[in-house]
Formats: structure tokens, C-alpha cells, sequence
């Protein structure tokens, strides 16, 4: 199992769109052309994480306004997991692009083996799809999205820890740049206008500098136990640096000797 690799028939704007995102991630090879491969193995639990999501979300909504009595609850699931399926058919199919022109292959990593087999089990059977149609259309509603919205679905696991620095106070260590910073997370924005990135602002508590750092180019974060209380004079600064907008044009303010 470990060895399958799954062939996935996409249209000529898919893979344009998965390469140019790739490289936009930092998902490249030594030749500097775009990992595919590595970048689809992060990106597909993510999805997949994300329609289950919706269809829980529907299926809920469902059973609160159809007012569903417990007895009918199997044939609902069924009826909205079909609906859901149309759903998809409808919006994220490929009716609207080109022929299917390109091929991409994927090797499951061993950590998602179990993702990969899920959908070729229990989503295929829920959704009525083959496992190559399934994925194309978690790919097609990626492609959609604008950047920073692309960036938290790929790198979900680290806005998560990012946002729970920011409310926890506790230190992240985390790689940038190839060097390793410590940092007390003040808050988590996006650029929706120009960069379109998603970014911490912090206080980098080794440099004393007050930055941002832009979610897709940390590496290795960690949450450290030890929590950091920042003065007033920082708090007051941070506020201003986030207020006056000075992170969208990576202003830095050095707050050392």
C-alpha cells in the first residue's frame, strides 16, 4: 500500500494553479520547479479535514430546521450527503475548464497513508465518486480560493499554534530565515489587498525587535511552557506597530540598546 501512487486527471488550469501556489509556498525542488508532490500531501488531509467540516455543518443545520426525529437520521445523512455530493458535482466540477489534459501523481506519505485511505473507503462511498474524481474536486474548490485564504488551509497546523501562542502567552520557537527566533506572539492577521500573506506580529524577544513573520516561511514552531509577559512600553509599541499598519511594509522597530 505504502508503494501505490494515485494518478489524478486535471485540466491545464489546475496544474498552473497547484504549481504557482507551490512555489508561492516554498514547496520546491532542488532544480527550483515547483514539489508537487510534497505540497499535494499537505494540502489534501487539510482538505479533506475541511469537507467533513461542511458536511457535519449541513447534516447539523439539517436536522435543526427539517426538525428530523431520530428515527429518520440514517436516510437524512444519506439524503444530505447526496445533496452535498451534487453540490460539488455542480460547483467544483470540471464542466467550466479545459479538457483534462494534465496527469499528476501522488505518493502518500506514510504519515497520510490512513487520509488516502479514507477516501478511497468511506468518501468515495459517501460521495459516490471515484477516488481520482473525489480529489480533483477538493482541488478545483482550493484553486478558487484567493491566497491567504490557500495559505491557512495548507499551513492549518501552524495558524493553529500561532493563535494559540497569542492567547496562551506562552513563547514560539520557530525557524526563519535559518535562524532560530523566540518570539511573543502578539496577533495573527492577513493581507487580503496587496501580499495576500497570513503573518505574526511579535515581539522577537532574542533581537528585541518588534516584526512580522510571515506564516509560510516558519518552519519547526513549537509552543515553549515558559510563557513571556511583555511591559507596558512593548504592549503600547506593538499596539501602534498594528494600529499604524507598519507590518504591511515589514517595518521593523528595534527596541534594543
Amino acid at each position: 500500500m505504502f508503494d501505490e501512487k494515485f494518478k489524478i486527471r486535471i485540466s491545464v488550469f489546475l496544474r498552473e494553479t497547484l504549481e504557482l501556489d507551490a512555489l508561492a509556498f516554498n514547496f520546491v525542488k532542488k532544480n527550483n520547479e515547483a514539489n508537487l508532490n510534497s505540497f499535494l500531501n499537505k494540502l489534501i488531509p487539510n482538505l479533506l479535514d475541511l469537507k467533513k467540516e461542511r458536511r457535519e455543518m449541513i447534516l447539523d443545520y439539517a436536522k435543526d430546521v427539517l426538525d428530523i426525529p431520530k428515527t429518520d437520521l440514517y436516510m437524512a445523512e444519506k439524503m444530505i450527503n447526496n445533496l452535498n455530493s451534487i453540490f460539488d458535482e455542480i460547483y467544483f466540477s470540471d464542466v467550466e475548464l479545459d479538457n483534462l489534459q494534465e496527469t499528476i501523481w501522488i505518493r502518500p506519505t506514510k504519515e497520510n497513508l490512513s487520509v488516502f485511505d479514507e477516501i478511497c473507503d468511506s468518501e468515495t462511498e459517501i460521495t459516490r465518486m471515484d477516488k481520482s474524481t473525489y480529489i480533483r474536486t477538493l482541488l478545483n474548490e482550493f484553486s478558487r480560493f484567493p491566497k491567504y485564504k490557500k495559505q491557512q488551509i495548507v499551513f492549518n497546523d501552524e495558524c493553529d499554534l500561532t493563535l494559540e501562542a497569542k492567547d496562551s502567552h506562552r513563547i514560539l520557537k520557530f525557524r526563519y530565515d535559518g535562524d532560530i527566533h523566540k518570539a511573543f506572539v502578539f496577533d495573527c492577521v492577513y493581507s487580503y489587498l496587496k501580499e495576500q500573506g497570513n503573518y505574526i506580529l511579535c515581539y522577537d524577544i532574542g533581537r528585541k525587535i518588534i516584526c512580522r513573520y510571515e506564516i509560510s516561511e516558519i518552519t519547526a514552531l513549537h509552543l515553549l511552557n515558559e510563557k513571556y509577559i511583555p511591559s507596558e512600553e512593548v504592549m503600547e509599541i506593538l499596539e501602534q506597530y498594528r494600529y499604524e499598519g507598519l507590518w504591511m511594509n515589514d517595518e521593523v522597530i528595534n527596541l534594543g540598546d
